[in-house]
């Protein structure tokens, strides 16, 4: 057999070795009990709580998050990532989250100490305070995805949320941009008018 040959097999062996190695490690990694639920098990809904804090200068808002699966979202462990035009008070969430702008609107909300695992069928809200008003869908949250930590502490891929959603805004003071917003919600019915 020439010498180009024998390399040529030496290395197709190498690369059948590797792919061996790396499938038994992946066949090893799914044995292993779910350490948090996949990301498709977890519904987040957003909803405008009221537009009239401090006179209508800042909104509440809050993300509910669901666990559909069959697992726990740990205490630990995770880092929720999402955009959001508008800035977010830090100071204004529960002491069990913390929500940071990482760059622009781009934010990562992270469990801190005394967050309990979200356990399935269990839904958890979070709120939160914004400046100025949110009376549409466009004002919401966007592009969610977690990553999970894994078993040494390293976070792994993007895991994307696809089930979210955005709660229906009904009441006054989640259409009324503040308590003396004068401008009607705009329906069907007065876009035909002001369009004849």
């Amino acid at each position: 057999m020439p010498f180009y040959e024998a390399r040529l097999m030496l290395y197709f062996a190498g690369l059948l070795l590797m792919g061996a190695c790396a499938q038994s490690g992946y066949a090893q990694a799914d044995t292993e009990p779910l350490r948090h639920p996949p990301a498709a098990t977890i519904a987040i809904e957003w909803e405008v709580l009221t537009n009239f804090v401090d006179d209508g200068g800042r909104f509440r808002s809050q993300l509910r998050l669901t666990n559909r699966g069959g697992v726990a979202l740990p205490a630990s462990g995770w880092t929720l990532y999402f955009n959001f035009l508008r800035p977010i008070d830090p100071a204004s969430t529960p002491p069990s989250v913390s929500i940071e702008r990482a760059n622009g609107d781009f934010f990562r909300m992270t469990p801190q100490s005394g967050f309990a695992p979200i356990r399935p069928g269990e839904r958890r809200a979070i709120e939160f305070a914004s400046p100025a008003s949110a009376i549409k869908t466009v004002d919401a949250p966007s592009g969610y995805y977690f990553v999970f930590d894994d078993a040494q502490g390293q976070p792994g891929p993007p895991a994307v949320v696809t089930d979210a959603s955005v709660a229906p805004f009904t009441r006054p003071w989640q259409t009324d941009r503040g308590p003396t917003d004068a401008v009607p919600v705009p329906t069907a019915e007065s876009r035909f008018r002001q369009h004849q």
